[in-house]
């Protein structure tokens, strides 16, 4: 089947979208966080004090905001759809393995879309 290069499936929202956390994990360890609230740059500055002496500041610039609501949806979903993503690469290759795709019965541009969309959803 597909040869993956990315974190073990399945994929999940922490404590399934009802965490704080806004983070995707799997079986083993945190994927990534989906941002919600401002969101923006964090960015250092060298400041001075009055006597001269040199300090780093840190600086936020704000670009938005995103609702929790609408973050935790977006939450669930890229969860859900990484996994269905790779069954139904999964299902896919093994219906082209068993069935093949030279036989009769399958015109040239479906066969053309089938191999493209395999290779794409590997990331080829």
């Amino acid at each position: 089947m597909t040869d993956r290069k990315h974190t073990e499936l399945p994929w999940s929202a922490c404590h399934d979208g009802e965490c704080s956390c806004f983070s995707i994990n799997s079986k083993h360890h945190p994927i990534a966080t989906v941002e919600h609230g401002m969101w923006g740059d964090s960015f250092p500055t060298i400041e001075y004090h009055t006597n001269g002496v040199p300090y780093i500041d840190m600086n936020f610039m704000e670009y938005g905001e995103i609702p929790d609501d609408e973050a935790r949806e977006n939450w669930k979903f890229i969860a859900r759809a990484c996994n269905v993503h790779y069954e139904l690469l999964e299902a896919l290759e093994a219906a082209v393995s068993w069935r093949g795709l030279d036989g009769d019965g399958i015109s040239d541009p479906v066969r053309t879309q089938l191999y493209d969309a395999i290779a794409k959803a590997k990331g080829e």
